[in-house]
C-alpha cells in the first residue's frame, strides 16, 4: 500500500505534536537559571544551609536537567520569564531533594533513585542526615566524596555528631594529620561506625596504618592538601585486606614497600593478588608474599606471549648474555619459555611442586616435567634438560638468597621447634653451660662467645645458640635433661631429619641447574659422612649499654653448600649483595610465613667459580627478642671442592685451587681462634665465617 503523503511530511507533523524543546543556547541558559532558583528554594524555602544548598544543586547536573525538562517554557523565553516559570513550577511541584542530594555526593546514578525511594522528598525531614553531613563537611570532607561513605556505611549519616567527632579525633591522636584522616575514612568507612576496641579489627587496622603513614613517613610524601591522593593510597592498602591479609600484621611490610602504594594502580595490585589466590595459595599468605617479593607486581603474569630475548633483558640479564643465548639456542630457549608459561603458570599444580622464591620471584618447577626443568628468577632464567648444551649455563643464578615454600614441612612443626627453643634459652645460664659446645662442635654457645666479623671494634656478638648434629652421630650431641624438657630431643631429631630431606632435594635441583646429574653430590661423596647441623639461635631483646651499636650477628657468609633458615618473624636479617663494595649497601630480608630463607655457602661458590654467590649477611640488634633456626648442609670433610667444568672456560679460568671441605673449614675457623688442632675434621662442622678482608683472602671477590 502506498502512502498518500510523502513520509517526510508525516514525520514533520509528528514532531510538531511533541512539547516544544529548548535550543542548545536556551537550554544552557535554563540550566543556569534553574541552578539559581533551586539553590534559593532549598535555602530560603526549605531552610537548608546555603553552603549545603549550593553544593547540592551545583553537583547534580542530571537531576537538574531532568527538572528543567519538566518545566514548560517557550523556546526563546527571556531570562526573567525563565526564572518566573521555574519558580512557579516549584510552587506546585516540589522536587525530590534526596535525588539531588545523592547525586551531589557522588553516588552512581543507578543508586540515587533507589536510595531516594526509601525516604520522603524533603531533606529537612531527615535531621540526623543533615547534622552528620554538617559535621563531616565542617571537618573537611569534600562534599562530592561523601558518597564513598554512604555507599558502604549509610549508618554514618544517622550517627550522633559528637560520636563522629570523637572517632575523628581519635585518629588524629594516633599521629595522622587531618587530610590523612579524611583519606583513611573515605577508604575505610567502617572506622566511622564503631569505636576502636583494644586488639579489635579497627584497632589492628589503625596499628598498620600508623606504621605506614607515621612510622615509615608515607604521609610526608603526599601533599598535605591532596585528599584524592590519600584516598588512592588508602584504597591500594585496602586491596590487601579485602583479599585476605590480616589486619595488624601488614604494617611493616607495607612500610618497606611504599612504592607500591604511591605508584601502582589499585586494579593491578588486585589482579596480582587474585592470580596467586587462584593458584591455590592461602588468602592470608598472599599479601605478605607479594610484599616480601614486590617485584612480582611488575610482571605481566597473564600474558602468555612474550618474546624471549626482550624478556631476558627486562628481568635484568646482561645484554651480552642475552645476545649469546639468543644466537646459540634461540629456538630452544623459546620452547623452554613456552613450557614455563604453559606448565608453570597456567596449569601447574603447585601443591605437587617445590617452588623456590628469589627475594623477588623465584621458582623451581618439579623435576617431573618431562620436557624441561626450569629455574626462574627476576635476575635470570636457568634452563636445564637432558639435552641442554653447555651454553645454557650462562643463564645460571647469580643471587645468593631466595625463599623455599611448598617444601612439605608444616607450620605446626616450625611452631613446635620454636616453642622448644624458647624453653631451652629460658633456662638458667648454669644449666645451659652444662651443655657447653664440645670438641665435636655440638652444644651451647653463650652470649659474646663468637665474633663473626673480626674487623669490627666489638668483641663478641650478643647472641646465644646451640648446635645439634646428625642423628646418625647422636652420641656426639648434647641434650638437656628430659625431666626439664621432655619433648626437646625428639623434636630436634625429627626436625633435623625433615630438613635434611628438603636440603638434599634442593641440592639435587641446584646440580640440575648447573648442567649436572641430579645425584652429583651423592656421586662425589658429599653425604658420605653426615655433617649437616641444626643451630638454634636467640638474640636477646634487652641489651646492656656496652652493646649499643652491636649487631646480633656481625657480617659474615656461611661456610658450606646451602643454609636453610626459619625465623619467628621478628625483623633484623640483612644481606649485602656486593660484598666488595665500600661502603656496603644492606637490604632487609622479609619474613614469609612457612618459608625457608635459603642462602648459598662458600663451598658452593667455589664449586661454581663464583657463579653462585655466597652472600654477606648480618642480623641487627633491634631491642626485641628474636629466635631463628638455621640448618647447615655441609659436605663430607674429605669431599674435594674444585671448579665445575660447566662453570669455567678459557676466558673464565678457575678462581680457586681444589681444596678438601675439612681443610677449608679448618683454615677459616682457625682465623677465628675457635678450631683446636686436636679436633677431628670428621666430627666438626661449622656454620659461618667472617667476611674476608678487602686485600688478601682466599675468598672470591666477584668482579663485574
Amino acid at each position: 500500500m502506498r502512502l498518500g503523503l510523502p513520509w517526510q511530511v508525516l514525520f514533520s507533523r509528528l514532531l510538531g505534536t511533541l512539547p516544544p524543546k529548548l535550543s542548545n543556547r536556551h537550554h544552557k541558559l535554563a540550566l543556569v537559571e534553574a541552578q539559581r532558583v533551586l539553590t534559593d528554594y532549598l535555602h530560603g524555602t526549605r531552610a537548608i544551609p546555603f553552603s549545603h544548598a549550593d553544593h547540592i544543586v551545583s553537583n547534580s547536573p542530571c537531576a537538574l536537567s531532568a527538572f528543567v525538562a519538566q518545566v514548560a517554557v517557550p523556546p526563546d523565553a527571556a531570562v526573567a520569564d525563565l526564572r518566573r516559570a521555574l519558580t512557579r513550577f516549584l510552587y506546585y511541584q516540589p522536587v525530590d531533594e534526596f535525588e539531588f542530594f545523592f547525586e551531589s555526593i557522588g553516588l552512581p546514578l543507578s543508586s540515587c533513585a533507589a536510595a531516594a525511594s526509601s525516604r520522603g522528598i524533603f531533606l529537612s525531614d531527615d535531621a540526623p542526615l543533615l547534622a552528620a553531613v554538617s559535621t563531616l563537611i565542617h571537618y573537611g570532607f569534600p562534599w562530592t566524596k561523601l558518597g564513598l561513605l554512604y555507599r558502604e556505611e549509610s549508618s554514618i549519616f544517622s550517627s550522633v555528631p559528637s560520636c563522629l567527632v570523637t572517632r575523628l579525633r581519635a585518629l588524629e591522636a594516633l599521629g595522622f594529620h587531618r587530610i590523612c584522616v579524611i583519606g583513611i575514612c573515605l577508604a575505610f568507612p567502617t572506622v566511622l561506625t564503631v569505636d576502636a576496641e583494644p586488639d579489635g579489627e579497627i584497632d589492628r587496622l589503625f596499628l598498620d596504618l600508623r606504621t605506614v603513614f607515621v612510622d615509615f613517613s608515607l604521609a610526608e610524601r603526599v601533599p598535605d592538601d591532596n585528599v584524592d591522593a590519600f584516598v588512592q593510597i588508602c584504597r591500594r592498602i585496602r586491596v590487601f585486606y579485602d583479599l585476605g591479609s590480616s589486619r595488624g600484621a601488614m604494617g611493616e611490610l607495607m612500610g618497606m614497600n611504599l612504592r607500591i602504594f604511591l605508584e601502582l594502580d589499585e586494579k593491578a595490585i588486585a589482579e596480582k593478588l587474585k592470580f596467586f589466590i587462584e593458584l591455590g595459595m592461602e588468602e592470608e599468605k598472599v599479601g605478605p608474599f607479594i610484599l616480601g617479593c614486590p617485584d612480582i607486581l611488575d610482571f605481566d603474569l597473564e600474558n602468555p606471549i612474550i618474546a624471549m630475548p626482550e624478556y631476558l633483558k627486562r628481568v635484568g640479564l646482561d645484554k651480552k648474555k642475552v645476545i649469546l643465548l639468543s644466537k646459540s639456542t634461540s629456538d630452544q630457549l623459546q620452547e623452554y619459555f613456552d613450557c614455563l608459561l604453559q606448565m608453570g603458570i597456567h596449569a601447574m599444580n603447585l601443591s605437587a611442586s617445590l617452588r623456590l622464591l628469589h627475594l623477588a620471584l623465584f621458582k623451581i618447577f618439579s623435576p617431573q616435567c618431562c620436557r624441561c626443568r626450569l629455574l626462574y628468577s627476576t635476575q635470570t632464567i636457568i634452563l636445564v634438560s637432558s639435552s641442554h648444551e653447555a651454553s645454557s649455563s650462562e643463564a645460571c643464578i647469580e643471587y645468593g638468597f631466595f625463599y623455599v615454600i611448598n617444601h612439605g614441612i608444616g607450620e605446626g612443626i616450625f611452631h613446635k621447634v620454636f616453642e622448644e627453643s624458647k624453653k631451652f634459652f629460658s633456662l638458667p645460664l648454669e644449666e645451659k653451660m652444662k651443655l657447653k659446645r664440645n670438641d665435636a662442635h655440638r652444644g651451647y654457645t653463650p652470649l659474646y662467645a663468637e665474633t663473626l666479623d673480626t674487623s669490627t671494634e666489638f668483641k663478641g656478638d650478643p647472641k646465644e645458640s646451640i648446635y645439634i648434629g646428625s642423628n646418625s652421630q647422636d652420641d656426639l650431641n648434647q641434650w638437656p635433661p628430659e625431666e626439664s624438657l621432655p619433648l626437646w630431643r625428639a623434636t630436634m631429631q625429627s626436625y633435623h631429619q625433615d630438613v635434611l630431606s628438603v636440603a638434599k632435594r634442593l641440592a639435587s635441583l641446584i646440580a640440575l641447574s648447573l648442567n649436572l646429574d641430579d645425584n652429583f653430590f651423592e656421586r662425589i661423596g658429599a653425604w658420605d659422612v653426615p655433617t649437616a647441623s641444626v643451630r638454634l639461635l636467640h638474640y636477646p631483646g634487652e641489651l646492656s649499654a656496652s652493646d649499643n651499636g652491636k649487631y646480633g650477628a656481625s657480617a659474615h657468609s656461611d661456610y658450606g653448600i646451602i643454609t636453610l633458615l626459619v625465623t619467628d618473624g621478628v625483623p633484623g636479617l640483612q644481606i649485602c649483595r656486593e660484598k666488595d663494595n665500600y661502603p656496603q649497601l644492606w637490604e632487609n630480608v622479609h619474613h614469609i610465613d612457612g618459608a625457608f630463607i635459603v642462602n648459598v655457602g662458600d663451598l658452593l661458590e667455589r664449586w661454581t667459580n663464583c657463579l653462585f654467590r655466597s652472600t654477606l649477611h648480618r642480623v641487627l640488634a633491634i631491642g626485641k627478642d628474636r629466635y631463628s633456626v638455621a640448618f647447615f648442609l655441609d659436605p663430607n670433610p674429605d669431599c674435594l671442592v674444585e671448579c665445575l667444568e660447566s662453570c669455567c672456560s678459557d676466558s673464565q679460568p678457575p678462581r680457586f685451587p681444589p681444596i678438601r671441605s675439612g681443610d677449608y673449614l679448618k683454615e677459616r675457623l682457625g682465623k677465628l681462634g675457635i678450631f683446636p688442632s686436636s679436633i677431628s675434621l670428621r666430627c666438626f662442622t661449622s656454620s659461618a665465617h667472617p667476611p674476608p678482608p678487602p686485600t688478601s683472602s682466599p675468598l672470591c671477590i666477584r668482579k663485574r
